[in-house]
């Protein structure tokens, strides 16, 4: 179903371009000049997808892979079993840009700390002005050869800078990013120098799709955004540099049919056959990792150890072949790392084995896949444990090679794989005593539950292969490039405003509806100090005073505040979104009549909030509450969903809605919006032109209500029901000015003299 999705939105986008990948790693190396497939969950993948669906994918004509190789164009055009399907395209690093770039800022910073293990990283300047270097070289050699109707996908943590680096070059061109590796709270990712933050994040932000595992990384990455560059997103999609940009999870997963069928084939059935004969009737345990800190070895051996002192009555019974697949092993810490496995193990040995058995088999090597898979296929229990992993492709294997579904997957919460797998035995891997306890129960599990279990988890990786990974990637991003080329025209461009300006002209009846924080000023730290300057108040005493205009400032602000500073001009106000109403020179009217005793626990529980997360603070109006979290850390889309979650018996009860503003959080009766504050001006103004400008959630009630002749702009994120956008409050002055000028200009000054300057240039 996906793929079909795929290749009907590929075929809207025009003929078939081709996929640019860029990943650190080639997917072949040249071995006595034959061309030899890398590892690595991205290499299987793709390899995978042009196995099943042919050269390359049906929707795209061939597949471009630019990587980091010391061998030429030239040595891969002449290697023997390269795949017809792919270009190749090596870059060449000097030696010493490489060591800073890859070992430096890649992998003694951002992988250490984006694993949460931030006393292992290493803060370098030079490190990162190679970094820079590295994803310049990068993005000479894509800039080359990409074409108009490509697509280029950027991979992983190597190349966080060269998103933007394309887009400053190509303003057309589609990009997707993927992030392979966890991206981690806000609260770690600002341990990163200033100087280095802001660099990192707009350079991911020149994808138009940027891919995580998990809604764990989305969310984390949002708010970091949100923090550092005051970016809100909508429904996990926002606008930046004129674009819409959506982040999505996309779980990687794997080719779940080949790993089900080698269970079966010749290669594999001789392996289980040699490996039955040395179990015996033990039950057995398997664990395969990269030599990392991040994979939790140490843990994982020291529960066993525990396991196995504690229930003496499986000693003989049951042996862990623990795998360590060779890995940076010439970098100190490592190799100290491995001296501890390896005394480790050697100490369990001695202590707890006989003359006929010994509890771990330790192996520091790579495994064939044959052999692989026959471990993964006669295991008792698959013991995948890291400390931190973005996805772990690992124990997806393992489910898919259990023919007999008889074995039970123990798994890290710590891993992305735990979010699907959810029918394995979720531990923390850095608690001895519960690992120590799954062991037990997984051995003494019923056989009908371990079927059970197994049977489900291979029901989802059947339906979401890596098949559905890719083209569910691919498809979303070219979405939203079909979104942003057919919805070009919803910026406020040059066009629009004098689009607005000549209907703005022609009318004797004028609504103008303004939105007031974020829309006719700037957001503060304090909502008290978001005061209207001298400037706005004057503009809007010149735009009230032309008797063709009516004024109106419809905001979530209380009565006090929009008396005090609107309340001489001659404009209409609306306070709280809508509960209160006031014409020029009038007293204010209340248009609700609902009780308000929902107050008093919703109180209590916002009271709450701000004890949790200093810095927030709750504004009491007469029809509302607002919680204000723009001073705080950390609170982050989980924990609306949370508040959501609490506030949901009091909304049934007494009809209350909760409305996201930008950094806050509003609680009011739901019998009254801006859109039901305006009716009776629209019933009675309904033929009049009309602008409606605001910034966030609230202000989606007042465009819905508005005829579809007004003129309705949103200022900033992505919009349900305005016709276009607006980056930022400046342009909204600007716009304002154009239209008190329109309003004293002589009515004969055409509309394209030189001397009316757009809005945005």
């Amino acid at each position: 179903m996906i793929f079909g999705l795929f290749l009907q939105i590929s075929m809207m986008g025009g003929k078939r371009g081709r996929i640019v990948l860029v990943s650190y790693r080639l997917p072949f190396k040249i071995v006595d000049d034959v061309a030899v497939q890398t590892s690595g969950g991205l290499v299987s993948a793709i390899l995978s997808l042009t196995e099943k669906y042919g050269p390359p994918i049906d929707a795209y004509s061939k597949i471009v892979w630019i990587g980091f190789s010391e061998h030429t164009k030239k040595e891969f055009h002449k290697a023997k079993n390269l795949p017809d399907i792919f270009d190749i395209i090596p870059v060449h690093l000097d030696a010493e840009t490489n060591k800073s770039f890859y070992d430096g800022f890649a992998n003694n910073l951002l992988w250490p700390l984006f694993h949460y293990f931030p006393t292992f990283a290493q803060f370098d300047d030079v490190t990162f002005e190679q970094y820079q270097k590295a994803n310049a070289l990068f993005c000479d050699a894509v800039s080359d050869l990409v074409h108009e109707d490509d697509v280029v996908w950027v991979h992983d943590y190597h190349f966080f800078l060269l998103p933007q680096m394309l887009r400053a070059r190509r303003k057309d061109l589609s990009i997707g990013f993927f992030l392979h590796i966890p991206f981690p709270s806000f609260e770690i990712f600002r341990l990163l120098p200033n100087r280095w933050r802001k660099p990192l994040i707009n350079g991911i932000l020149g994808a138009d799709l940027i891919g995580f595992h998990t809604l764990d990384y989305v969310y984390y990455f949002l708010n970091t955004i949100k923090n550092i560059l005051g970016i809100e997103h909508y429904n996990r999609m926002f606008v930046h540099d004129q674009r819409k940009i959506k982040v999505e999870a996309f779980p990687i997963s794997i080719d779940y049919e080949k790993f089900k069928h080698a269970t079966t084939s010749p290669g594999v059935l001789n392996e289980v056959a040699k490996l039955r004969h040395i179990l015996g009737d033990q039950q057995l345990i398997f664990s395969v990792d990269r030599l990392d800190y991040t994979k939790g070895l140490i843990h994982r051996l020291e529960a066993f150890e525990l396991f196995l002192k504690e229930h003496p009555e499986w000693q003989g019974r049951v042996m862990f072949n623990m795998v360590v697949v060779p890995s940076r092993d010439t970098i100190l810490q490592y190799q100290e790392m491995r001296n501890q496995i390896d005394a480790l193990v050697g100490r369990m040995n001695s202590e707890y084995s006989s003359l006929a058995w010994r509890p771990v088999t330790y192996q520091y090597k790579s495994l064939g896949f044959d052999e692989m898979v026959a471990l993964y296929h006669l295991s008792n229990i698959g013991l995948i444990t890291p400390v931190r992993d973005g996805m772990n492709l690992v124990a997806k294997e393992y489910v898919a090679s259990q023919h007999r579904n008889t074995g039970v997957l123990i798994l890290s919460e710590m891993t992305g794989a735990a979010a699907e797998l959810t029918d394995a035995l979720i531990i923390n891997p850095t608690d001895k005593r519960e690992l120590a306890d799954a062991i037990l129960h997984a051995l003494e599990m019923p056989a009908e539950e371990r079927q059970q279990r197994m049977t489900h988890m291979q029901h989802h990786l059947r339906i979401y292969d890596v098949m559905h990974w890719t083209t569910d990637f691919l498809a979303q991003l070219q979405e939203v490039r079909v979104m942003n080329k057919t919805e070009a025209s919803n910026f406020v461009t040059p066009s629009v405003v004098r689009s607005i300006i000549q209907d703005f002209n022609r009318s004797e009846k004028r609504i103008l509806f303004f939105d007031y924080d974020g829309t006719l000023v700037p957001y503060q730290s304090q909502p008290e100090f978001a005061i209207p300057d001298e400037d706005l108040i004057e503009m809007l005493r010149n735009l009230a005073a032309d008797p063709r205009n009516l004024v109106v400032i419809i905001s979530g602000r209380d009565k006090t505040f929009l008396t005090k500073w609107f309340g001489n001009l001659h404009v209409t106000l609306a306070a709280e979104h809508g509960a209160f109403t006031k014409m020029p020179h009038s007293d204010w009217i209340k248009i609700t009549s609902e009780s308000t005793e929902w107050k008093s626990p919703v109180i209590e529980t916002l009271e709450m909030l701000v004890k949790e997360f200093p810095g927030s603070r709750i504004e009491m109006k007469d029809q509302s509450v607002t919680w204000h979290y723009r001073n705080a850390i950390n609170v982050t889309q989980k924990v609306i969903e949370r508040l959501k979650n609490q506030f949901r018996p009091f909304m049934r009860s007494f009809g209350i809605q909760l409305l996201e503003g930008n950094k806050a959080v509003e609680v009011k009766h739901k019998s009254f919006n801006k859109g039901t504050a305006v009716q009776e001006l629209l019933s009675l103004l309904k033929d009049a032109f009309m602008l409606a400008i605001g910034d966030d959630r609230t202000d989606e009630d007042l465009f819905r209500s508005l005829p579809l002749h007004a003129y309705t702009i949103k200022v900033g994120n992505p919009s349900m029901h305005a016709r276009y956008y607006m980056p930022a409050y400046e342009e909204v002055r600007m716009l304002i000015h154009r239209l008190i000028q329109e309003s004293t200009a002589v009515s004969t000054v055409s509309l394209e003299g030189e001397n009316l300057r757009p809005v945005i240039a």
